[in-house]
């Protein structure tokens, strides 16, 4: 994801959105390869989403999902999954649901699409 956003940041806004822990220690099937307990304020939400971007070397805009998981909710993105905003707010690009459904490659040219489509459509109006 971090060549994608690489690629691309001069031409589209990235966001990551920290949700809740997927399999923390203390849940009901934790992660063998994960050491994090689920955390019960935002702010050993936002610890873990910091250590998270830092481990993984990260340096898109992260944000962290509020401890009544909105965002989560919202979009159904609960483990992961990936979404491309169109200039209304509409999503035009929902990926299946991570980790299998996490689609790099379809995402990143679903936001080609969309920003030839957009491109396209300035041109036209300059015209």
């Amino acid at each position: 994801m971090q060549e994608v956003y690489k690629t691309y940041e001069d031409r589209a806004d990235f966001i990551l959105v920290y949700l809740r822990e997927a399999h923390p220690t203390d849940g009901r099937r934790p992660a063998r390869h994960v050491k994090i307990k689920d955390p019960t304020s935002i702010e050993e939400r936002d610890l873990v989403a910091g250590r998270c971007t830092e481990t993984l070397k990260m340096t898109m805009p992260c944000v962290v999902d509020d401890m009544k998981d909105t965002v989560s909710k919202a979009y159904n993105a609960k483990p992961d999954r990936l979404f491309i905003l169109g200039e209304d707010a509409k999503i035009v690009y929902r990926g299946d649901r991570g980790p299998r459904g996490f689609d790099i490659d379809g995402m990143e040219a679903a936001l080609k699409s969309q920003l030839a489509a957009v491109a396209s459509a300035k041109s036209g109006a300059a015209e």
